[in-house]
């Protein structure tokens, strides 16, 4: 009876260790399971702290971006304004000048115009100035032609035609003609034209000694040569 007691002494604490033990294997768990939450709420809340970070930084890099963005538009906008302000302008001073050359060649060629026809002008008018001034001495002439068919004095007759011809030479000297002055003067090609030469020992060589016919300048231009005789020396 008391065997039996002590063996249910026994088992019943035996029973009591493996319930002992079981309870501190529970426990355990409970410490490793809690230490695990612990772990696992840290991890999580390191996780939670570098996701902030992360999505504020990105946040800042895109408002970075944006405000990039948008001030690279005003630049480019206010670049292009520039640019078509700077087009703008010049095209206007490529028509203003379009414009001046245009009025200058109209004006070049009614200047060329007005050229053309004051040349024709001239060509056609040019001698009435010496027209003008010759009719008063072919006038004279016609009355000294009517009077000498009667006159009887020759000395009268030479008289005014010698009148006539001062007249007449008064009125070309008017209008820039001038007689080369050739007697005794040194042979020059430029205002002499020499048909004929003759030893004469009493005149320099090439000395004008006779004139055949007058030369004449109009304006210091020889519009004439005087034909003239030149002299030479016995060899």
């Amino acid at each position: 009876m008391k065997l039996w007691r002590k063996g249910k002494k026994v088992e019943e604490n035996k029973n009591q260790d493996t319930e002992d033990q079981k309870n501190f294997a529970n426990d355990l768990d409970v410490e490793e399971l809690n230490s695990e939450d612990l772990i696992g709420d840290d991890l999580w809340k390191d996780a939670q702290e570098a996701a902030q970070e992360i999505k504020g930084s990105a946040s800042s890099s895109k408002e970075n971006i944006e405000g990039s963005v948008r001030s690279e538009n005003k630049n480019s906008s206010e670049t292009v304004e520039f640019s078509n302000a700077k087009v703008s302008l010049l095209k206007n001073e490529l028509e203003a000048k379009d414009n001046q050359l245009k009025r200058m060649a109209a004006d070049f060629d009614n200047f060329r115009r007005r050229q053309s026809i004051e040349r024709e002008e001239l060509l056609k008018n040019g001698g009435k100035d010496l027209i003008i001034d010759l009719l008063p001495v072919l006038d004279n002439f016609e009355r000294a032609m009517t009077s000498s068919k009667d006159a009887k004095d020759v000395a009268n007759v030479i008289s005014g035609i010698e009148m006539i011809q001062k007249q007449l030479l008064e009125s070309i000297r008017k209008n820039g003609v001038d007689i080369i002055n050739s007697m005794d003067s040194i042979f020059d090609p430029n205002y002499h034209e020499a048909v004929q030469q003759l030893v004469d020992d009493s005149k320099p060589d090439q000395t004008v000694i006779n004139e055949l016919q007058k030369g004449y300048t109009l304006n210091g231009k020889v519009i004439r040569p005087a034909t003239v005789v030149v002299s030479t020396v016995s060899s």
